[in-house]
């Protein structure tokens, strides 16, 4: 069963666009293919941790991120940070 790839034309303030594909479930895994289209590169990924790095990757060195994305992150806004395990802690 094969996938039909068509022309697509990009729109210049458009989100960045991927093609994945997953080519073997490995290890509780996936290993395959990712294409981003708009930085006209393709890697391989071994697992889905590293397929997400590279997405994360790719979304960093667009130039729309700062318009388009806001990650999340595990503290809260007006929450404080807990110290790290090498930061001392004061009493």
């Amino acid at each position: 069963m094969g996938i039909n790839r068509t022309n697509v034309s990009l729109v210049t303030d458009a989100k960045p666009s991927f093609f994945v594909r997953i080519l073997f479930r490995q290890n509780t895994s996936w290993q395959g293919e990712i294409q981003w289209m708009e930085g006209q590169k393709t890697r391989r990924f071994r697992s889905a941790l590293e397929l997400l790095s590279l997405i994360e990757e790719a979304l960093e060195l667009s130039e729309s991120l700062e318009a388009c994305y806001e990650f999340r992150h595990w503290v809260d806004d007006g929450e404080e940070e807990k110290p790290s395990c090498s930061e001392p802690v004061s009493s």
